[in-house]
């Protein structure tokens, strides 16, 4: 659809959404007014100087049209229909943002460079761009240059329904070099979005959105969006943050609590004080015989088995899909099967099922692979300890594993 959305109206550039208010309403009297002005042919065409018509229906945005035998071409576009509504809500914006200013519809610049909205301040320039899909990267290279050459500043405004998504298009990467914050309009709301990917304190990216009626919005002339984005941003990873740390302290009490019942099982007087880790002393093994596992041994408190789920079983699949989170698990190499998250420790002769970890996927295989190291060390450092000194090393061992359970935290 070829359209005009300007006209000349008594020697004045007029424009055919001022027919409307912010939420999309005809201004009735206004509308009425304005028709019967067009019947009288008091709009002119900017570039050929010839009478428009002022179509103003109930489907479509107001916009102006030649008569039939008019062949005037220049500066008309083709533009969606649901592009207009964009448009009509940035003009809006426009007039909100700068009272004072010159507002200007598809004022060519140069060649191939036509902004939808160009603004002259008494000491700024800006253009308002609204982009429903991508265009050219080259193309929109050129044009921003072309822009920052003339000291014009440039705001661009893109389709939410179409960028909605929070992996970011190659095009949106582009625009939020020039800008942090990226602008959305939904249309159909009726609304301003504001968009940014931010970092947090653990290394983190946090998508942080809020969504603004466009007649409580305005923009400067830096094309910053004058709201309490910042402050919403500030309060949100504030409040992430906080309870982030709830929840590491939550799992550190948890196993706080089974560190204390392996601690008063390890100290209790009712069981023979004897290897934990299925190795008997040395003195009391007979010359070739394999050593036997703790569990086997029938020396192991109900406290203990209990807490630390000591008992031997044969690892299924079942198993794992229903074992309790955050928690190592320990079994003997014997009767153990190994999976993607078992780490064999020959030393102590027992298989380790460590919990899952939290975080981005990248964070996770980090973290798989420096725990890896973490016990492949330990289970090295075990063989050149004494008994007591080895029970003290796994407490401390499987304390940092059951409470240090953010991928990120193993960086």
């Amino acid at each position: 659809m070829v359209i005009n959305e300007s006209a000349y109206y008594h020697g004045k550039l007029w424009c055919a959404y001022e027919l409307k208010d912010h939420f999309g309403n005809y201004k009735e009297e206004l509308r009425l007014h304005m028709r019967k002005e067009s019947q009288e042919r008091k709009f002119t065409c900017p570039d050929c100087n010839q009478p428009l018509i002022l179509c103003a229906g109930p489907i479509m945005e107001p916009f102006f049209k030649h008569y039939e035998t008019n062949n005037c071409i220049i500066n008309r576009r083709e533009v969606n229909r649901r592009n207009l509504v964009a448009r009509r809500m940035l003009f809006h914006l426009a007039k909100d943002s700068f009272e004072d200013a010159t507002i200007e519809l598809n004022k060519k610049l140069k060649e191939k460079v036509i902004p939808d909205i160009f603004i002259q301040t008494p000491t700024h320039t800006l253009v308002f761009e609204y982009l429903s899909y991508e265009i050219k990267l080259n193309a929109w290279e050129e044009k921003h240059q072309y822009y920052q050459e003339n000291g014009i500043t440039d705001v661009w405004f893109l389709n939410y329904k179409h960028y909605q998504y929070e992996t970011k298009t190659t095009f949106e990467y582009m625009v939020s070099r020039t800008t942090k914050v990226l602008k959305f309009i939904d249309y159909e709301e009726g609304s301003i979005i504001l968009k940014e990917k931010c970092k947090r304190k653990n290394g983190q990216e946090q998508l942080v959105a809020k969504s603004y009626p466009i007649e409580e919005i305005r923009i400067d002339e830096e094309g910053i969006a004058i709201c309490d984005y910042e402050q919403y941003k500030a309060e949100l990873l504030s409040l992430i943050e906080y309870e982030e740390q709830l929840d590491q302290l939550r799992v550190r009490d948890e196993a706080n609590k089974r560190y204390q019942i392996f601690k008063e099982a390890i100290e209790s007087d009712t069981y023979e004080q004897i290897s934990l880790f299925g190795l008997m002393e040395e003195e009391k093994k007979p010359k070739g015989q394999q050593p036997q596992p703790v569990m086997n041994q029938k020396v192991v408190p109900p406290q203990l088995q209990q807490g630390l789920e000591r008992k031997v079983v044969s690892v299924q699949p079942q198993d794992v899909e229903e074992r309790e989170r955050g928690v190592v698990r320990r079994y003997s190499i014997e009767d153990g099967n190994v999976s993607k998250r078992t780490m064999k420790m020959n030393t102590i002769d027992e298989l380790w099922e460590l919990p899952e970890l939290i975080g981005a996927p990248w964070q996770v295989r980090g973290g798989d692979q420096k725990r890896y190291l973490y016990l492949k060390n330990l289970n090295q450092e075990l063989k050149c300890l004494s008994l007591e000194e080895k029970r003290e090393k796994i407490l401390d061992a499987i304390e940092i594993l059951e409470t240090n359970l953010d991928a990120s935290l193993w960086r």
